[in-house]
């Protein structure tokens, strides 16, 4: 099962095991009552001449908290809080592009001890077959309708596995965007069909108003 990240280490091959959170963060407290508002933490970092922000939010107890990677062209999410960009909510910067800077990020905040490891967020059904292990995992953040990750990891014991991470945006069963990896389209969205019926024989994912979730 993998951890959420509130910022440590590179977004490498290897599959993280938790969520990413930024250990510099600071508590704010609503005026009206006594019960603590989300924790909101900053870094900033320069990587070829550009210079980017990462926010990490912490709200305890609801699906609201997140990391987004900031510079001057775009805005990206990772709403899993697990090292892998779930949105691009502002910009022109494609997945994959905010994928690899917010890998870098999350190494170089990681060499300055500025991430901690926390729980796992969301549902997920995991398997596997002699070539893959694969995982899906039903995210719902806030307001934001329910989608669906597809990870795909071959070799998952070796010191780098290869990961491909994939978004299927409406959790209707179509994969719109490969994240990371090298897989095709094609083969991923495959192999997540296969994944979305073996889940569902075994009662592992439910059908609800036309959308596949992890129960």
């Amino acid at each position: 099962m993998r951890r959420r990240l509130t910022m440590p280490r590179r977004g490498s091959e290897k599959p993280l095991g938790g969520a990413i959170a930024l250990l510099a963060t600071v508590l704010f407290y609503s005026c009206a009552g006594k019960e603590p508002s989300p924790t909101v933490a900053f870094c900033s970092f320069d990587y070829k001449g550009e210079h980017y922000r990462i926010r990490s939010v912490q709200a305890p107890g609801k699906d609201l908290s997140f990391n987004e990677l900031i510079s001057r062209r775009f805005v990206a999410v990772d709403y899993g809080q697990d090292g892998f960009i779930d949105e691009v909510t502002l910009g022109e910067a494609t997945m994959a592009q905010a994928q690899e800077l917010y890998e870098v990020a999350l190494e170089t905040l990681a060499s300055e001890g500025k991430l901690r490891v926390v729980g796992p967020r969301g549902k997920s059904y995991a398997d596997e077959d002699a070539k893959y292990h694969y995982e899906i995992r039903t995210l719902c953040p806030g307001a934001r309708e329910c989608f669906n990750q597809f990870r795909i990891v071959r070799d998952r014991r070796a010191p780098n596995p290869e990961v491909t991470v994939a978004i299927d945006r409406q959790a209707d069963g179509t994969i719109d965007v490969v994240v990371k990896g090298t897989l095709a389209l094609e083969q991923v969205q495959s192999l997540y069909a296969q994944m979305l019926k073996r889940g569902t024989d075994k009662g592992r994912l439910v059908v609800l108003e036309q959308r596949i979730m992890v129960k």
